[in-house]
């Protein structure tokens, strides 16, 4: 593989830090969610975020004195900062969180439930946790909320190892964990690895949603979001992670990905709309130790469109692993 890229695609993956924390919700009343919650949690955290923080009031960040010390405006919109050398192709980095929803099929919360899901904060977003907690309770027990709920707990961990960061009102003081961290250097190999996306992965080539995902367009669109979060939230400086040419040599031995549409409410355009992507397994075959390190990254931050939903988000199994 290319220098240029390996040197590239491991100074973005060993500057990416990741916090993943578990929050729960209480519900003060009974409320309604959509089948596929990460749309929804999206939507009540930014409507937090703005209602606790936004001093301006104003519909958009767009000429705020003050966006890039707003919470709000840094973690949901994450606008590039005119002059910067990508502002002409990109308007807005991609969003430093990622939700994921608890995998149920619950759409109805009755009094007392509990409404879980992860929100994964990236670099520099993770020292807003106690900001995005403060908005959250506000909102959830503000006027007109039409999911009424108090912030149960927010916790780092999972099992034995769980530290709870917030519970009874008020943020414990505990340090948490450290973040996740990224290695550049592969271990083991692979000369096989199947995907399994859980959730729809919207990639686009040509300004055009594919329905079919071949390695190449795969590895871009990943090298691409990791290069970027790392570079914007991170403080990695900026790299050009062009696709390398073996990523032409791996090629999709079997496929059972599939389009699934659904909709999303947007309470920005009055409006819904369809974010349909692939569910399924994928596949791959050929040299591919190279683009582990970059897979790995992508099974922690989703692949594709709309990761802050919480799309894109798929689990890899390898063979062929020579120790």
């Amino acid at each position: 593989m290319p220098d240029a890229f390996m040197s590239n695609l491991a100074t973005a993956l060993t500057h990416l830090s990741v916090q993943r924390y578990r929050l729960a919700l209480r519900a003060s009343k009974r409320f309604h969610m959509p089948q596929y919650k990460g749309s929804a949690l999206r939507g009540i955290l930014g409507h937090a975020l703005r209602r606790t923080f936004c001093a301006a009031k104003a519909e958009t960040c767009d000429g705020c004195m003050i966006a890039a010390q707003c919470v709000y405006c840094v973690v949901m919109e994450s606008p590039v900062a005119e002059g910067h050398a990508l502002a002409r192709k990109y308007r807005n980095a991609p969003n430093p969180y990622v939700i994921e929803p608890a995998d149920d099929d619950r759409d109805w919360y009755e009094t007392g439930d509990l409404l879980r899901f992860d929100l994964l904060l990236v670099g520099r977003a993770a020292a807003w946790l106690p900001s995005i907690v403060l908005a959250l309770s506000q909102y959830g027990t503000g006027r007109g909320t039409p999911t009424p709920f108090t912030v149960a707990s927010v916790a780092c961990g999972a099992g034995a190892d769980e530290q709870m960061l917030f519970q009874a009102g008020r943020m414990t003081g505990a340090s948490g964990f450290p973040p996740i961290t990224f290695s550049a250097r592969p271990r083991g190999g692979a000369d096989s690895v199947t995907l399994t996306f859980e959730t729809p992965v919207r990639v686009k080539q040509n300004d055009s949603l594919v329905t079919d995902l071949p390695f190449p367009l795969l590895v871009r669109s990943l090298a691409e979001r990791i290069a970027l979060l790392a570079h914007f939230h991170c403080g990695a400086p900026l790299a050009d992670v062009r696709l390398a040419s073996e990523a032409d040599g791996v090629a999709v031995t079997s496929s059972t990905l599939q389009w699934r549409d659904w909709k999303r409410y947007s309470s920005r355009q009055q409006t819904s709309m369809k974010l349909g992507g692939l569910v399924g397994t994928v596949t791959y075959a050929g040299d591919l130790t190279p683009f582990l390190p970059l897979l790995l990254a992508g099974e922690v931050l989703h692949a594709g469109k709309a990761t802050a939903f919480g799309l894109g988000k798929y689990h890899m199994k390898r063979r062929g692993v020579h120790h």
